[in-house]
This record gives structure tokens, sequence and C-alpha cells, in this order.
């Protein structure tokens, strides 16, 4: 007989990323001839959501056959469960039977690892849009005490995307590459659960702020913020704050740049104000109500705007043994997509076996080349360029790339 497809759970399903991370799986099962077919479980805390879900983004699942842990029946490409992540029972139970568990559930610090945990007795492997080095240090000795599965994490758009296009740049011609600067801007609305992730980040649990990476090494405090300067795709006068994340420093060493800068670009400096006002909050009022505050004001601040993600970056090194500029320009309309193409090529490497197992960050394993090529087929994706030399500044996203 041959073997059933693999089923694929996704814990946090009714969030903009499980969504995305639903959608790209359902896809590239359908088309896939290394995936035949792809069976999909979809977790969250309302049946009501999962159901609306199944029926709204992913066409041909039948209502009466969707099923919760409730129910008898079931649908062979499509399954729905109510799961809390604060019900080691329910999580189990969600997690039995699966190949490999996405934890799309928020937000991190809340998560922790039980989900990883849940996956792991269940036999399954592990894919994580987020988790930073704190979950990857929680999960060390429950690698080590598994050695035969497998663990991806930060499998987004940032982290993820953002420490493997500069491997793809470094590839495009380039005999050896010595410095790299990165221009990020992501325009985007929040979810809660990023929301508290982002005040996270920035409060150092991704990485720290007026850092670089001079002569091969982390330093800290040497970077000024660019005010108002005028920066390529992002129209009008910017702000640019440097901030050095620990994948970007993994990126650094693989690729033995001798010279790193990583800039978070904002319109103007409302929201920056905001976010520190914000963490000093998070401080009394915790994080959730910061979170809340946060999501309301990106809310009031893209009224109007269409969101947007734009990444430059510049690398410089050497190409037939002469020194070479190549700027590569990334644009996109929807992080939440981008994450969840990103989390789906994580799973679909899992399943082609092209990861070895062990515990891993999505950038230090997932070919380059190969997962560029299929986020360019990405909706949400707009864009993705290289060009030779320094694109101008001031060039703006209505003018298009040189």
């Amino acid at each position: 007989m041959k073997d059933a497809p693999p089923l694929i759970g996704i814990v946090g399903a009714t969030g903009a990323v499980g969504r995305a991370t639903a959608r790209w799986l359902r896809a590239s099962g359908d088309a896939s001839a290394d995936v035949v077919r792809l069976r999909l479980r979809l977790g969250g805390r309302r049946i009501d959501a999962l159901r609306a879900i199944a029926d709204s983004d992913l066409c041909g699942v039948d209502r009466g056959n969707a099923h919760s842990d409730n129910d008898a029946g079931r649908n062979d490409a499509i399954e729905i469960h109510a799961v809390d992540v604060d019900a080691p029972d329910a999580l189990s139970r969600f997690c039995d039977g699966c190949r490999i568990i996405v934890n799309c559930a928020g937000p991190a610090a809340a998560m922790q690892d039980r989900v990883a945990q849940a996956a792991f007795a269940a036999g399954a492997e592990y894919v994580d849009p987020g988790g930073d080095d704190d979950l990857h240090g929680r999960l060390t000795p429950l690698a080590a005490a598994n050695p035969a599965r497998t663990a991806i994490l930060s499998a987004g758009l940032l982290p993820g995307l953002s420490g493997l296009l500069p491997r793809w740049l470094a590839r495009q011609g380039f005999d050896r590459v010595r410095a790299l600067t990165a221009y990020v801007r992501l325009r985007d609305r929040f979810t809660p659960a990023a929301a508290i992730d982002y005040l996270r980040s920035v409060g150092g649990a991704y990485g720290d702020s007026l850092a670089a990476w001079r002569g091969g090494v982390r330093v800290t405090r040497d970077v000024h913020p660019l005010l108002q300067v005028e920066l390529p795709l992002m129209p009008g006068r910017v702000n640019a704050y440097p901030y050095l994340t620990r994948e970007a420093e993994r990126m650094a060493r693989a690729l033995a740049l001798s010279d790193l800068r990583w800039y978070h670009v904002f319109d103007d400096d409302r929201i920056v104000t905001l976010v520190a006002r914000l963490q000093a909050m998070a401080g009394t009022d915790g994080l959730a109500a910061a979170g809340a505050a946060l999501t309301r004001a990106i809310d009031v601040e893209l009224f109007g705007r269409a969101p947007s993600q734009v990444f430059v970056l510049r690398l410089e090194g050497d190409a037939d043994g002469r020194p070479a500029e190549r700027t590569a320009i990334f644009r996109s309309d929807d992080t939440y997509v981008v994450s969840g193409a990103v989390a789906g090529l994580a799973v679909e490497a899992l399943l082609r076996t092209r990861v070895e197992p062990g515990l891993h960050f999505a950038a230090d394993v997932l070919d380059p080349a190969w997962v560029v090529d299929r986020v360019r087929a990405c909706r949400a994706v707009q864009g993705l360029d290289v060009v030779d030399g320094v694109v101008a500044a001031g060039m703006g996203e209505d003018e298009g790339v040189l």
C-alpha cells in the first residue's frame, strides 16, 4: 500500500503567519514533484476561526468532515483541531501522528519551548518561524537527547530570509566578500503577538543597538544613527538605526566578513520615540499592554498607506580578481505572507531530507539559492534584483530598480 501523505501540524493556524504557512504548504503539496500531497492539521483555540480559515483560505475543504478532537469525521487533506498550547494533554494529542510541527503561536516569550517539547515527544520534527537564541538554548538539551530529530528555528522574514539574502548575494559572481551594509525598512501592521516580540527584540532579546561587526568581531556602542538621510528605495528623508542581530553576526562569521553594518529604517522618529516609551511601560504594565498600545499606534501610522518591506543590501568584495560592489534590493508588501513562505520552505526542506538532524537556525542550513528562487514566486514579493555598484540615494519605491 502506498504510504499516506505526510501530516503537517500548524499550531497557531489562525494567526497571520499560521494562515500564510498553511496556504503555502497546501499549494506546495498540490504542485510538488517530490511530495505528491500534504495533509494539514490546523490548530488553534477557536474551532469556528479554524473552519473559516479552512473554507476561505484553503479551498476544497469539506466543512462537514473537517473536525475537532471531539468529532469523528475527517478530511483526507485538512483537519482542524482545537488546541490550547497551555494545556499539555491537548498539545500532545495535536502533535500525535504528525511528521512535522510548525509553531506559529506567539508571542515567543510566552511559548518558550513547550510546543517543541510536545513535537519531539510525539516523534515529530519542529519548525518555528520565530525562535531566537533563548529558545535555541532551551532546546539544546532536548536536541541532544533526540539526535535523530530536527528542529529549524527563525524560519521567517526577519529572522530567516534576512540571513539568507546576504548569503545568496555573496554567490552572485563574487570570488570573496569583505563588507556588507544593510538597510531594512519594515512597514506593516503588527499582530498582538508580533508587537510583543518586536518590543523584546529592540530591548536586546535578538541583538544589540548601536553595534556593528568590525574587523571580524562584534563591537558595541560604536555606530551612530543616520538621521534625516536619503536612502535608495525609501522615499524622502528617513532615520536609520544600527542594530546587529545574532542572526546577522552568524551570517558575518559564515561569510568571513570583516565588516557589517545593519540598519533598521524608520520614516520618522515618532515610532522610535513611542517604542522607547512602551519599553518603559512594559516594565510596569506588562508586555501585553505595551504590545497592544504599539499595535494601535502602528494602525494609525499606516492609515491610508500601503504596507511594504524593503531590504537594500550592499556587498563589497572581489569578482574576477578585482574589487566589486553589488547591491541586492528585495521588496514585498506583506511581512506575514513572506514569513509563511519561508516557514513552508523549511518544512519542504525537511520532507526532502535537505537538512541534517539536529538543532538549527534556518539561515544556517537552508540553501539560499533554492529559497530565493522559490520565494520569488510568493505573491507578496514585488521584486528581488541585483545591480552592480551602489543604488543612488533618493530613488523612491515608485521609481523601480535601475
